[in-house]
């Protein structure tokens, strides 16, 4: 069953036509993302999420202006603040993170469809299309459920790209509708609008950096009718807008045009000429993978020969034959077909940014989701207007949404396991440092040690931009594994090789720590701190050196500064209200304890602390329930075991119960380090070691 295109101009029919293609996107959109709420970190998540954002304590202007402008990306501040807003009501907890994303994806689609209809239904202009509805909704969802979308989507970060394509829409929809409204009032206001949202847009991410030139061209090509006068007219208008913008983006952003074209910033393999002429072949590859966006060609890291000529390789001479073609073709057909020759345009100047910035990698996915929003709108326009029967054209194009959506679900589900997703990775992209690195790293956090070590070599051997990251993990396998010499070796190097590695400092402080080295843990960890005064794990380590110090004052210190850094971590205030129980503060521990069990019931450190804070102010009854909770939990805590054990002989005088879970400890570890004494202990009381009760 088709949708009915609307044959009247009764609002009525036309609004319920609109209700019911926005309501088609959430419900694909829920479909094809549904399963992805649990997709863990990657990449450059951990970053600029977990390590380095300006965590918000409260909702107070301060606050969220030090979360916006303090994180790691201080140029894409409405980003950092989105992320900050979800960590405030939700922690790292996955689900929250992910809805955002798909909501923004869901309402860049709806947008996409407002935008593309309006363009077709302008009045006073010759009938572009006969089935303007149609012609949306299937441009629109061809893009919205296409496969290559999803590290925009899924891949949390990318959020960036995604709010800046969302306002990058509003904008141009509200200078469109500014333009066709007939009272002035109104049109100021959208115009007002158009400008707030394109700032919005740019505090997301730069690529909105094109939309001034877009909405330029598209007044050219869509009120003005290519008028060559009106053009040269305007061209003095539009070279000095052109100047105060790269003016304005040189003060807020501290951009100039020489950063694009000179790889400064990163130790890449390559020189920004040969990465222009990369360019050209990796454009093409984008081409390819939108039309055939298969998921066994899609991977997070595209390995990418780089064009050191126009004949090396030969196949950059014909990227750039046929950009030359396209060129020609758009300036030959844009008075006949200036909606192809327009979304030819959007296509590459939206492209431009990012393809021409040398210090970042040649090929993302991500890339492409605001170019290709109207990659398929000549496609489809030209079926409806080439072929008399639209509901065989809507029959086919529902066929490929259908497929797109199939392999969109398909590829979506790798990402919840990262050892499968980078196992696919290097499979794809066998030469790229990166899938065998981040590999390596999902091996050593599921404990397959001989296996991580293999994939980190082989990184290693493939000349990363930044071995120092290699080496850091390689040193955390090895302190994980107790091999203390090499771990200290891989260490000393990551920082020899990049000074300010504030992971290897924290790593190479755990591991003085380890070995008693209090003073050499300090250093190392003021080392990390001072790199990174956002990564609240190295405040959490240095309060637990100092608990190992006896110096409590300085561990509440440090609990207190993991806590302000990272207000939903659980961990910190388990911490915090251990060290507080231990300075006779219990009235501050106990609530602290309690609200890390609130945050995180599942805590079982927090639950420990709490029921050795009640012990220590003479609540047995409230320690002894919570350690209980706590074997709920954890059957297998001989700790737990033991301390209830102990509350009930000394403090209870429930014999009994003391005795069950005394053996039950031995029971579970009969070599636990308080074994001796328990054996002792039972057979004072008359019962052999091994009673059941």
């Amino acid at each position: 069953m088709t949708m009915p295109e609307p044959r009247t101009s009764s609002s009525s029919t036309l609004l319920s036509t609109h209700i019911l293609v926005v309501l088609l996107f959430p419900l694909i959109g829920l479909l094809l993302y549904g399963h992805t709420l649990q997709a863990p970190f990657y990449l450059d998540d951990f970053i600029n999420i977990r390590d380095r954002l300006h965590a918000i304590n409260s909702l107070s202007i301060h606050e969220l202006v030090n979360c916006a402008s303090s994180s790691f990306l201080p140029r894409r501040p409405l980003a950092n603040l989105s992320f900050g807003l979800n960590y405030y009501f939700q922690g790292l907890r996955l689900p929250g993170y992910h809805m955002v994303n798909i909501v923004i994806h869901v309402l860049s689609g709806i947008l996409l469809y407002l935008f593309v209809f309006k363009t077709l239904t302008l009045p006073g202009r010759h009938p572009w299309c006969k089935h303007p509805v149609h012609t949306a909704t299937m441009a629109g969802l061809l893009w919205f459920a296409n496969p290559l979308q999803i590290q925009s989507v899924t891949y949390i970060v990318q959020r960036m790209t995604g709010m800046a394509t969302l306002f990058f829409l509003c904008s141009f929809l509200s200078y469109l509708y500014g333009r066709l409204a007939q009272q002035m009032r109104t049109r100021i206001a959208l115009f007002g609008l158009s400008a707030l949202c394109w700032a919005l847009s740019m505090a997301s991410k730069e690529i909105a950096l094109t939309l001034p030139v877009l909405i330029f061209v598209y007044e050219w090509f869509f009120f003005q009718d290519l008028d060559r006068a009106w053009l040269k007219k305007s061209a003095i208008y539009l070279a000095a807008g052109f100047a105060v913008l790269l003016a304005a983006v040189y003060l807020i952003y501290h951009y100039s045009p020489l950063d694009l074209v000179t790889a400064i910033s990163q130790p890449r393999q390559y020189t920004a000429l040969e990465r222009f002429l990369t360019q050209g072949r990796v454009i093409f590859l984008y081409v390819s993978l939108l039309i055939y966006p298969h998921p066994s060609r899609l991977t997070l890291n595209h390995d990418i020969v780089v064009s050191h000529g126009l004949l090396n390789p030969f196949t950059t001479l014909l990227s750039f034959a046929g950009f030359f073609l396209l060129f020609v073709l758009t300036i030959l057909t844009a008075k006949r077909y200036r909606i192809v020759a327009f979304c030819i345009i959007w296509f590459f100047a939206n492209l431009a940014i990012e393809a021409l910035a040398a210090s970042i990698e040649p090929a993302f996915e991500h890339r492409v989701y605001l170019p290709s929003m109207l990659f398929f709108l000549p496609l489809v326009w030209i079926l409806f207007k080439g072929i008399k029967k639209p509901k065989l054209v809507f029959s086919v194009a529902a066929a490929f949404i259908l497929i797109f959506g199939f392999w969109t679900y398909q590829r979506n589900a790798l990402w919840n396991d990262p050892v499968a997703f980078w196992e696919d990775a290097v499979k794809k992209s066998p030469n790229h440092y990166r899938p065998h690195f981040n590999l390596g790293t999902s091996y050593l956090n599921t404990r397959s040690y001989d296996r991580a070590i293999t994939a980190f070599e082989k990184s290693l051997m493939l000349r990363p931009p930044y071995p120092d990251e290699t080496y850091t993990n390689i040193g955390a396998l090895y302190l994980e594994t107790g091999q203390h010499d090499l771990a200290r070796q891989n260490l000393n190097r990551a920082v020899r090789l990049n000074p300010n590695n504030y992971m290897a400092h924290d790593l190479l402080a755990s591991l003085d720590q380890k070995e008693g080295n209090y003073d050499g843990a300090l250093k190392h960890y003021g080392a990390a701190i001072k790199i990174n005064p956002n990564f609240s794990p190295s405040y959490h380590n240095l309060g637990i050196l100092y608990m190992e110090m006896e110096d409590l004052s300085n561990a509440v210190k440090a609990f207190r500064q993991a806590v302000a850094l990272r207000p939903m971590c659980s961990q910190a205030y388990s911490s915090l209200g251990l060290a507080l129980a231990k300075q006779g503060r219990c009235d501050l521990s106990i609530p602290t304890l309690q609200k890390a069990i609130k945050m995180d019931a599942g805590n079982q450190e927090a639950r420990f602390n709490l029921a050795t804070a009640y012990n220590m102010i003479g609540q047995y009854e409230m320690a002894a329930q919570t350690y209980k909770t706590l074997l709920e939990i954890n059957p297998k805590d001989v700790e737990a075991m033991h301390n209830l054990g102990m509350i009930y002989l000394k403090h209870l005088k429930d014999i009994r119960q003391a005795r069950f879970y005394l053996n039950k400890a031995l029971s579970t570890d009969p070599g636990y380090n308080q074994a001796a004494t328990v054996r002792n202990i039972l057979s004072q009381t008359g019962v052999k070691p091994g009673y059941k009760s």
